[in-house]
């Protein structure tokens, strides 16, 4: 996971637990307030409904007009008394539909419709005493109803509601300090959480840091030579490629030390075969000089002119081997101009030059790539060595066959086969090192190969060969990709199976 997704992750997780939690929060504080808003807005219409009936019963209503028509007889107040009573009636009905009534509602609401029903009942008696001639304090004396009971109910049915009211406020007050609380909780534990996150995150990126730093200071110690091949894990974000780039960059120091230890052996052996191969010539030079001196005493003219002309000889053959030795040398320093390859155009290039050869060729070339990724002029100058060689060791009917492919892995495999005079396999090493042949006769300094193979490694190949005494020679040799990288070792021995390798 990518560094900027954890840190993201860090903020993101604990931001996500407290939205939820807010919108929880909201969600149950505004379900608990509508509830309580619903049991005020109840006991609200309760409320009303009791002052309601209050008004119905009281003074000018109800039991005032009851009364009135007890001691006056007159119709209106009859009216009047009935259509109030029944009105009550009708409130104390529709409170009774609200549900989940306490006992004291149900008691207190019982006792109301009682007295009213009772008041109602009256109504027809005292209208009979009337007609009958009764007086008002009989009438009084037959229809008289107590109200105290009515008037209680009427008071605990206040109390209570408002007993209620104020049970469903202090709910609202509860829950707001519920949700305060319960909001801090939410906080305090996504904060708990995100130290949490942050330090796993900060602990493996310290140790991810921890690991690159050790890493990288073996590398400027020196431990990159240790032939370690197993990349080391960091994490699965950028410390990971940084330490993939790292283990690569030891790979190319442990590639680049193993070429300089072979460089400097290299350079020992050349240093040395130098040496000894340019002092040959000038022991010659001497003892020529010497007999130079002799024949001049002895004024022999035509013994002079011969070893001059042998000076002349050794002085030439010593040029010839400091140009190769010059040549062979800047290989390493040169870079190469990488550039597409016609490589059948290089092919008839090089044959175009045999045509002065007293020797019969025949040249054939199967399956070459079209093109390559090389310096045309060091990839010539491989080809032409080889196939020159091919000729020089060769008997009157020369057969020369090239063969190349393009490998998967990248690079390319290229082969030169030739019938000639073979190589024996003691020499498969020796012919790759500076001016050393596999036979003494033949012309030439003896270093073709060595810049042969000095150039097909700097093109990231290899070079090894094949071969059967008096019966023929296989060369074989990779070029890599201009990244300098080697081709895949399996493929190219899959596709040669070769005897030797230089």
């Amino acid at each position: 996971m990518k560094i900027t997704k954890k840190l993201l992750l860090t903020s993101l997780i604990p931001l996500t637990i407290l939205a939820i939690g807010g919108l929880f929060s909201i969600f149950i504080v505004k379900k608990t307030q509508d509830s309580i808003m619903r049991s005020i807005a109840q006991i609200n219409e309760k409320q009303t409904l009791i002052s309601d009936i209050y008004n119905e019963l009281g003074y000018g209503n109800g039991i005032h007009a009851f009364k009135n028509y007890v001691l006056r007889g007159q119709d209106v107040y009859k009216k009047n008394a009935a259509s109030h009573l029944i009105k009550a009636n009708q409130m104390i009905d529709k409170y009774f539909t609200f549900k989940n009534l306490s006992l004291d509602e149900k008691q207190a609401l019982e006792i109301l419709r009682n007295t009213v029903t009772a008041y109602i009942s009256k109504i027809d008696i005292i209208n009979q005493k009337i007609t009958e001639g009764k007086i008002a304090t009989e009438i009084d004396k037959l229809v008289k109803i107590d109200d105290a009971p009515a008037v209680s109910a009427q008071g605990v049915l206040q109390k209570y509601l408002l007993t209620e009211k104020s049970a469903e406020l202090k709910k609202i007050d509860d829950l707001n300090h519920s949700v305060f609380f319960y909001i801090i909780s939410i906080y305090l534990i996504s904060l708990i959480i995100a130290l949490f996150i942050s330090q796993k995150i900060s602990s493996k990126l310290i140790q991810s840091i921890n690991r690159l730093i050790r890493f990288s200071s073996d590398i400027s110690k020196g431990f990159w030579t240790e032939k370690n091949n197993s990349p080391i894990v960091v994490s699965d974000d950028e410390f990971q490629t940084l330490a993939d780039q790292m283990f690569n960059m030891k790979k190319d120091l442990l590639l680049i030390f193993e070429r300089l230890k072979q460089t400097n052996q290299d350079l020992e052996q050349f240093s040395f075969m130098s040496a000894h191969d340019l002092k040959t010539p000038l022991k010659n030079l001497l003892s020529y000089t010497e007999l130079i001196n002799d024949s001049i005493d002895q004024k022999d003219c035509d013994a002079l002119e011969t070893f001059t002309q042998e000076v002349r000889n050794e002085a030439e053959k010593m040029m010839d081997y400091i140009s190769d030795l010059l040549s062979f040398t800047r290989l390493g320093a040169e870079s190469l101009n990488i550039d597409d390859v016609d490589v059948k155009a290089v092919i008839r290039e090089i044959t175009s030059t045999f045509n002065h050869s007293t020797k019969e060729i025949e040249l054939i070339a199967l399956g070459v790539p079209d093109f390559i990724r090389a310096d045309r002029l060091k990839f010539t100058r491989i080809l032409q060595n080889l196939l020159e060689n091919s000729i020089k060791y060769s008997n009157d009917h020369v057969r020369i066959e090239i063969t190349g492919k393009t490998l998967d892995s990248g690079g390319w495999l290229f082969t030169v086969e030739d019938n000639g005079k073979g190589i024996r396999e003691r020499d498969f090493e020796k012919i790759f090192l500076p001016f050393r042949r596999a036979t003494d006769q033949g012309e030439g300094t003896g270093i073709g190969l060595a810049i042969v193979k000095k150039i097909i490694e700097i093109h990231g190949g290899k070079i090894w060969l094949e071969s059967k005494e008096n019966t023929f020679t296989k060369f074989h040799f990779s070029i890599g990709v201009y990244k300098n990288i080697l081709p895949d070792e399996k493929e190219v021995n899959n596709a040669t199976s070769p005897q030797h390798s230089a």
